[in-house]
């Protein structure tokens, strides 16, 4: 520690006072907020497609991987499309993901 030098003096925190305002308090209103799709001419989404829960996680094992043998069996990574209305996924991740279905289900 002897090359670095001596040791500076520490600063004193920074209190309200000390640090500026990024923007002056009469441009500080709605004008800045982010639009919402409504505003931007999209319709609002109120709910997603793809309903929650473990009821609902197990009935997608159950549909997509355990009631076909033969589609798990030759599994191969799907070629998904971003522009699909229908997932050609199992979409069980989030599922896994937010622990409402259970790797040792399987």
């Amino acid at each position: 520690f002897n090359s670095m030098g001596a040791l500076r003096l520490s600063l004193p925190p920074p209190s309200l006072e000390t640090i500026p305002s990024v923007l002056p308090d009469d441009l500080i209103d709605a004008t800045f907020d982010v639009p919402s799709l409504g505003e931007m001419g999209y319709r609002d989404a109120k709910t997603s497609p793809f309903k929650g829960g473990e009821s609902e996680a197990l009935r997608r094992l159950e549909g997509k991987v355990a009631s076909q043998p033969a589609w798990v069996s030759t599994f191969e990574k799907p070629n998904t499309s971003p522009n699909s209305l229908e997932p050609s996924t199992t979409v069980l991740s989030p599922y896994l993901k937010f622990g409402c279905l259970s790797p040792m289900t399987f």
